[in-house]
């Protein structure tokens, strides 16, 4: 079912976690966790695709060389995605 955590192991320590924890556990996904969202603890952030100048500056960040329009032409190819900007 979406949402669910298969890894038992996984879903207990997260469950721990959002109990009674002071320090940080960052989950990243396309999907909600919903066995977490109930934790008062959990607080959920949805993030958006960066804008494409932005997408230009990360490349160019991680050392990517060529024309602005070429790093441009690349950010928009995909989506203006930083995952996936960062993987090129």
């Amino acid at each position: 079912m979406r949402g669910e955590l298969k890894d038992r192991a996984i879903r207990q320590l997260l469950k721990s976690l959002a109990g009674r924890n002071n320090g940080l556990c960052i989950i990243t996904t396309r999907i909600a966790v919903h066995e977490l969202a109930d934790r008062a603890a959990v607080i959920s952030h949805d993030l958006q695709n960066l804008a494409p100048a932005d997408g230009v500056k990360l490349l160019q960040s991680l050392g990517v060389q060529g024309k602005a329009s070429e790093l441009d032409k690349a950010v928009h190819e995909y989506g203006c995605h930083a995952l996936a900007l960062t993987l090129l």
